[in-house]
Parts: structure tokens; C-alpha cells; sequence
């Protein structure tokens, strides 16, 4: 049965349980079940997060190289994630404009054209309409009337930031440098522009995947807290304790996480970790992990980057490493249900 998207949120939650996680610590509890659980509710939640909102769908380097492309499922919004012959991330509708199939099936290396499977028209990699065989009859590929440039695929608003591609679906939301600024902001203070250039994918042992049981907000709402560090973490704990860390809360709600001064593992041996090399001497110990919303988290050290992508459709988590380019190591991490 055919979910109805113009219900409004009071007919599928009581709303006295939503308003009550604003409340102070002394009243205030987490969502309802509702939330993790409903189907209606989720609908809601991709029209009023996940398509307004500026969200991740995923890594640059999923696409290497120009021509590169591959298909991403947004909540059962298709979506076509392009390298271009520029260089340049760009994501479309998986959308033909013709019957309105969906293009890319599968990670495809295409040389000139995106080309739909059910009629063969074909897109250019800016999306534009180039090809409609025998769209005027047999042979004739031309058809009087018919606007090539009124068909074009409908590109998506995007934004590459940290290898994590960003889109807007409804292209209603505030600029990306406005969106990311209190969290860019954060981290420039002790983690430059120079060096997070650095960052780069290893060719080999870059990728993992875990298979996980959970709605994408259980991924996010776990690592913004470090209750769960001391039975979860014992390791981490034997050198940052739960009374180590403290609360990070962005003043316009987008991002929260937690964060500790005293973050410093070793390796065995007298082996040392690597670092970003203008990283402030005084913050070496600095470790800090902020959700950045809706879906994305991001950890941030001297020496790593650590992202978990927070997922929409399938239960497993992606997991990317990388690496600085002076100094070489496994330092970030993007992870994606």
C-alpha cells in the first residue's frame, strides 16, 4: 500500500513525546520508538531532513577517476554520483526524462555519454540531452517540436568537502560554506586548511564494510555521547576516561558530539603516530567527535579524521581509510550504513 506523504506528524506520533526531548536533563528523554520504527515517520523524515537539508551520500573517492559514476539510493531517491572530464563531483536524478527509468544500475566507467538502458537516449556528463534514436520514426533521431534542452537530466545542488559529497535535493537550503562555517570554524583553529589538503585514499586496504541492525539515527546518537566508553571502549577509557570527555553543542544546532584533552595512544614499541604537521603543540591530546546533521559524523585528531555516514537504506557501514600525504598512516575513516 502506497504511503500517504501529506500526513502530518501529530497523526503517526504524539507530539507531547517529541516536545519533551527539548526539555531540561531533569525531564526530557530520548524519541519515541516511533521514530526508529515507523515507516510513515521516515517518510517524513526524508522530506523534512533528508531533502531540505544538505546531506551526505557519500566519498569522492568512490569515483576515482573522470568518467566514473555509480548509483546511490537516498531513501529511495535515485541519484547518479559523476565524476565529470573536469575532475568535478557531480550528482544528478537516476532519472531518465524520457519514461523516467532509472539510468545507472550498477558503478559504470563511461566514456562520453550516460546512456539510458530502455531507449538509449543519452546524456552528456553536464546532463545534457545528445542522443534520441529514432525518436521521429525509424532512422530518424530528430523530431520536429521537440527541445533537446528542455530534457536535460536534473542535476542535483552538491558540495566536496573533506571527500565527503554533499547534495541538497529540494535546493532550498542556506549555502554550503553557510551550513558547514560553526564546524569548519571549530576545526581550522587547530587543524589548517593546509594540512587537511593533505588527506589522501590508500590503494590498497582503503575499504571495509560491516554488516549493522540499526536505524541511522542509533549510528549518530552513539557517538555523540562517551557514557558508553568505560564497558564499549575499555581500551580508549585506560587513557581517556569518561570523566576525560565533555559535551560539544554548536550554538545553532548543527552539530553536537564529545570530546576529551587527553587522547594519546601509543603504539607498543617506541614507534610514535604520525601528526598533521601544523597542528598546535598545545592540543596534541585533543580529541573531538561531532555529529554533523542530519547523517554525518565526524572524529578529529591530531593525526585522523575519522567520518561515519550515517545510513538511509541498506544495514551495513562503509568504512573508507585515509591518509596524510606527508605522513603517511590509515587516518581517516568514512563510514556509511
Amino acid at each position: 500500500m502506497k504511503q500517504d506523504v501529506t500526513k502530518d506528524l501529530s497523526e503517526i506520533v504524539d507530539i507531547k513525546k517529541i516536545e519533551i526531548v527539548k526539555k531540561s536533563i531533569t525531564e526530557s528523554h530520548g524519541l519515541p520508538n516511533e521514530c526508529y520504527t515507523d515507516e510513515e515517520y521516515t517518510t517524513i523524515e526524508r522530506k523534512k531532513i533528508f531533502e531540505e537539508k544538505w546531506s551526505v551520500i557519500g566519498v569522492a573517492n568512490s569515483v576515482p577517476n573522470p568518467g566514473d559514476a555509480r548509483p546511490f539510493d537516498l531513501f529511495g531517491i535515485p541519484l547518479i554520483i559523476l565524476r565529470d572530464k573536469k575532475n568535478q563531483i557531480k550528482v544528478f536524478h537516476n532519472v531518465c526524462s524520457h519514461r523516467g527509468y532509472k539510468i545507472l544500475q550498477k558503478p559504470e566507467k563511461i566514456n562520453n555519454v550516460i546512456r539510458c538502458p530502455y531507449h538509449s537516449w543519452a546524456y552528456d556528463f553536464d546532463g545534457n540531452l545528445v542522443a534520441t534514436p529514432h525518436i521521429g520514426g525509424m532512422n530518424k533521431n530528430e523530431a520536429e517540436g521537440f527541445d533537446k534542452s528542455c530534457n536535460k537530466l536534473k542535476e542535483v545542488r552538491s558540495y566536496v568537502w573533506l571527500d565527503l559529497i554533499f547534495v541538497n535535493i529540494s535546493n532550498n537550503a542556506e549555502s554550503f560554506e553557510e551550513y558547514i562555517k560553526p564546524l569548519s570554524d571549530r576545526w581550522s583553529k587547530f587543524w589548517t586548511k593546509e594540512d587537511q589538503k593533505l588527506i589522501r585514499h590508500p590503494k590498497d586496504h582503503g575499504y571495509f564494510q560491516l554488516k549493522v541492525k540499526c536505524n541511522w539515527k542509533f549510528a549518530i546518537e552513539n557517538y555523540c555521547e562517551s557514557y558508553h566508553l568505560p564497558w564499549v571502549h575499555p581500551g580508549l577509557n585506560s587513557y581517556s576516561k569518561l570523566s576525560d570527555h565533555y559535551h560539544i553543542e554548536s550554538d545553532l544546532n548543527r552539530f553536537a558530539g564529545q570530546g576529551t584533552m587527553v587522547y594519546d595512544p601509543k603504539y607498543k614499541s617506541s614507534k610514535k603516530f604520525p601528526c598533521f604537521p601544523n597542528w598546535p603543540k598545545k592540543k596534541k591530546k585533543f580529541w573531538g567527535i561531532c555529529g554533523s546533521f542530519p547523517k554525518c559524523n565526524a572524529r578529529n585528531t591530531q593525526r585522523s579524521l575519522l567520518c561515519l555516514l550515517a545510513g538511509t537504506n541498506k544495514p551495513c557501514l562503509h568504512i573508507r581509510t585515509y591518509g596524510s600525504l606527508l605522513c603517511w598512516r590509515r587516518s581517516c575513516l568514512f563510514w556509511q550504513i
